[in-house]
């Protein structure tokens, strides 16, 4: 790997079973860039980004550092004041900690099925809405917003990613419908997402073994996905997580509403 080069992969394939989740990926990421990976879901975004994770954590955790220490540089150089950046390194430091963590997390839940839903929120917590709230209260940081400001914008950034999971999770069973996008393959990975913990959690008789079957494979194939999302369909776990997403969107903005100053 050239001195030139902050992060590379080189043709990466990865398969779930006998599903190819990742075809032949290429990625450079440059000194003093940062790259996103942005796409439908189903794509393999999130199966990317665990995969890095999986070489190395310790590895991965440096790389994202390396990244996020060099944007702040860039920061610095273009006139932010030192205290700002500084502050700017710790959130951002606090951030990957969290997703390290969560992502750990969430690895560890794919081989379970006594997951609850608090413990599916604390995942969640960790990753996403981490990485959203982490982003927003930088923009406050950076647009010399005052400390109360920043954490309110923070707050609303956390609920707003706790939505955004789970609408993601609904996207990962269900998208396909409407969208033609592929079910994804984190699913076939045995993905806790809140629809399969909320069946789980309310199958009985059936159901329960029907999930059962499904989990207690080795390798789930793509087969398995109709026979789960039937058994959620009848247990209305769709709706639930829905309103459950829906309800995280009216307590974010709350904490946007700051008392004006007399």
């Amino acid at each position: 790997m050239s001195d030139e080069i902050t992060f590379q992969i080189e043709q990466l394939n990865f398969y779930y079973g006998n599903t190819q989740a990742l075809c032949d990926v290429n990625m450079t990421v440059l000194p003093r860039e940062i790259t996103a990976l942005i796409g439908p879901s189903g794509c393999g975004k999130s199966t990317l980004a665990k995969l890095i994770l999986s070489l190395e954590p310790l590895t991965a955790g440096n790389i994202l550092r390396m990244v996020a220490d060099m944007a702040l540089e860039k920061l610095r150089s273009e006139g932010i004041a030192s205290d700002i950046s500084l502050q700017g390194v710790q959130m951002l430091t606090d951030a990957y900690l969290s997703m390290i963590e969560g992502q750990y997390l969430d690895l560890m839940y794919q081989e379970r099925v006594d997951i609850s839903q608090s413990a599916y929120f604390e995942m969640v917590a960790c990753k996403t809405a981490a990485l959203m709230s982490c982003a927003t209260e930088l923009g406050a940081l950076m647009s010399n917003a005052d400390e109360k400001a920043t954490k309110a914008v923070a707050l609303y950034g956390q609920k707003l990613g706790m939505s955004l999971q789970i609408r993601e999770d609904v996207l990962d069973l269900w998208g396909s419908e409407k969208k033609g996008m592929p079910l994804a393959g984190d699913i076939l990975n045995k993905k806790k997402s809140l629809p399969i913990i909320y069946a789980i959690e309310n199958a009985t008789g059936a159901e329960r073994r029907a999930l059962g079957d499904v989990y207690f494979k080795r390798v789930m194939e793509m087969e398995d996905l109709a026979r789960i999302i039937e058994v959620l369909d009848r247990l209305g776990a769709r709706e639930f997580s829905e309103e459950t997403a829906s309800a995280f969107c009216p307590v974010s903005y709350t904490h946007l509403t700051l008392p004006t100053k007399a």
